[in-house]
């Protein structure tokens, strides 16, 4: 047997994580060494490689022409927000999602939400995501008919959202 050294703050974290699952550092070691051995054999295939095309959810304002370069470059973005969902998944010692390959992962991941936090697509119903604060303001400029250039009448814009606001506001004034 031959003694490993490393670093302080990574034994605290190897010796929390083992104490907090019931583990010896031992046995947890093994057991972490075994799962990534059985995704990197199981896991021969790039992220998004084993998704269908039908499987990404193109948005509708997606030009029919620009589609299935929309599809390639949601593709390209997987392995780097895999990456992202797999540091988060071994912070927080979740070794089963931890142990996703690549493949799974295209089948089952949904989203990384806006505290960082990676789903799967079954959490679909049970995680509420916020509203996108883009889509709102996308949507406030097409109820007020705005014009496709958008850079040159953002102020007229706002000064007329906030104008039928109050206008809005001052018939609903009790008399």
């Amino acid at each position: 047997m031959t003694d490993l050294i490393i670093s302080g703050v990574l034994a605290d974290q190897i010796r929390e994580m083992a104490q907090g699952e019931g583990y010896s550092i031992e046995d947890m070691l093994s057991d972490l060494l075994t799962q990534r051995k059985t995704a990197q054999a199981s896991d021969d295939t790039a992220p998004g490689a084993t998704l269908r095309d039908e499987d990404i959810d193109v948005p509708d304002d997606i030009l029919e022409n620009e589609r299935q370069e929309y599809r390639d470059l949601y593709r390209a973005t997987l392995p780097s927000v895999y990456q992202v969902a797999r540091e988060y998944w071994a912070n927080v010692g979740d070794h089963e999602r931890l142990a996703l390959t690549n493949r799974e992962l295209d089948q089952q991941f949904w989203c990384i939400d806006i505290e960082g936090v990676p789903h799967l697509k079954s959490e679909q119903g049970v995680v509420e995501l916020p509203p996108d604060p883009l889509d709102s303001i996308v949507g406030l400029f097409d109820g007020l008919g705005a014009p496709a250039d958008l850079s040159s009448t953002v102020r007229e814009t706002m000064a007329e959202h906030y104008r039928r606001e109050l206008e809005r506001l001052e018939n609903d004034r009790p008399v």
